[in-house]
């Protein structure tokens, strides 16, 4: 299974990537509590006039979690003042479990592509397909439909405030996180927000915040923070904390590295806390 996962990844990215394409990689590695590690490879490639074909493989596993592979193919429009990205999902597990689906995100500008006070405004939606998860009452599959607003607001291309709230709609056949033992599917894959860790209960809604602060030109990094209140089904609310810092390691060249560390402290109601770490790397060749 394994080495179908990876070679089909392969095989997808050689044969769908046009000669001679300036082309993005980044690296997503998170580790923390319980043992947990994540490791994410994502290639992006121009396609096409103003789109961008993207592939990205990701294993995770943790002590009490045997190793689960996902894979991704977004699918970005760029446009002056308006952007598209549609990205589906498969997951598979040897134990029989899976989950497939895709998000599709619209953003568009209320300002000129120029000014340096813009404002951002994108709405998501996404859907998932969740197959032989473990419930009370034996195996089950269900479908799940998140939905997502988010407004985002720059000052001088140096301060920006980013705000979204999102909600999940009910899963199908009575599933909730009282009779489901089980799941594959990291929530953040419908709706993102600020944690590192997989998020494998079924969420209600999700709010949050993100400040930034650019330094740039005086210095080439970036400072960031974040807070999530995730409202859990049948279960009392998580609280998600997250900061970090990034590194433009040559902002005057055309490759555009950069070097992301990230620090997430992510609690549920009266347990122990779990603390996780994030490093991300990106470059263009």
């Amino acid at each position: 299974m394994k080495l179908f996962f990876y070679g089909s990844l392969l095989f997808l990215l050689i044969f769908s990537m046009p000669a001679h394409a300036g082309m993005m990689a980044k690296n997503d590695f998170r580790f923390g509590s319980g043992g947990f590690k994540q490791d994410s490879i994502s290639l992006f490639f121009p396609a096409a006039y103003k789109l961008l074909a993207g592939i990205e493989g990701t294993f995770y596993k943790s002590n009490d979690l045997e190793k689960i592979h996902s894979a991704k193919l977004p699918l970005v429009y760029a446009g002056e003042t308006n952007l598209a990205e549609f990205s589906p999902f498969v997951y598979s597990h040897r134990a029989g479990q899976s989950a497939y689906g895709g998000k599709l995100m619209l953003k568009t500008t209320f300002t000129n592509p120029k000014n340096e006070n813009f404002f951002h405004l994108s709405i998501t939606g996404a859907h998932a397909f969740i197959k032989g998860n473990r419930t009370d009452e034996g195996l089950t599959d269900f479908q799940q439909t998140a939905i997502e607003l988010k407004a985002e607001k720059n000052f001088y291309r140096q301060f920006c405030f980013t705000i979204s709230a999102a909600g999940f709609l009910k899963p199908t056949k009575g599933t909730n996180n009282l009779n489901l033992q089980s799941s594959i599917l990291d929530q953040k894959d419908l709706i993102d927000f600020n944690g590192y860790g997989m998020l494998t209960v079924l969420p209600e809604w999700i709010a949050s915040v993100t400040v930034s602060r650019n330094f740039q030109p005086e210095f080439n990094s970036e400072v960031y923070a974040g807070y999530s209140k995730i409202s859990i089904r049948n279960f009392e609310p998580a609280n998600s904390y997250s900061a970090g810092m990034k590194f433009f390691l040559d902002p005057e060249s055309e490759s555009d590295p950069t070097l992301d560390f990230g620090y997430n402290y992510f609690k549920y109601h009266e347990t122990t806390a779990k603390q996780y770490f994030r490093i991300l790397i990106s470059t263009m060749f």
